[in-house]
């Protein structure tokens, strides 16, 4: 199986992929990212990482995002590392259904959001400032939560409508 083969974005988060305000797509479909605020150059896992301070992110516009449906599979993942384990967004996927990856109380969380909010949320065990690998899935009406190649939590939830919203990244 092939990277590719249902890639719909692929964010190095690498300097040599922005260019002027934008972080390029390293997929085939070109989804590039507005930058709003946080800096690149930090030493990452692989190759380089941004520097989020709270409030930055990186957005990439709903119109590039038209394949992604969360009445479909999808799962992300990403390498992370904070010093913190305080309340914070990593991704979300907003409205009318809300798709959400953060920490919530010092547990990595993936939620949805469409009227009642719906975790898979394992217990406190989130390390500050070390890597961490996060995939973070939604299959047939079902969210899992793997931290490190490690189930950590899952949970059934109610199927939602399709994302018409921005997809953005950090916070």
């Amino acid at each position: 199986m092939s990277l590719q083969k249902g890639l719909i974005g692929h964010w190095s988060m690498d300097s040599r992929d922005v260019d002027n305000g934008l972080l390029r797509d390293r997929s085939a479909y070109n989804k590039h990212g507005t930058i709003n605020g946080p800096t690149t150059g930090e030493t990452g896992i692989i190759g380089e990482a941004f520097s989020f301070d709270g409030t930055d992110e990186i957005d990439i516009p709903n119109d590039t995002l038209s394949t992604v449906s969360p009445s479909g599979d999808i799962a992300i993942s990403l390498w992370f590392k904070t010093d913190s384990t305080d309340d914070q967004r990593i991704g979300e996927f907003r409205n009318p259904v809300d798709f959400t990856l953060g920490l919530k109380n010092g547990n990595i969380r993936w939620q949805v959001y469409d009227g009642n909010f719906q975790p898979a949320e394992p217990q406190p065990n989130f390390e500050t400032d070390v890597w961490t690998h996060i995939v973070a899935q939604f299959e047939s009406n079902f969210i899992e939560i793997y931290k490190n190649g490690v189930l950590e939590g899952d949970a059934e939830v109610n199927d939602g409508n399709s994302v018409d919203k921005d997809l953005n990244l950090g916070n």
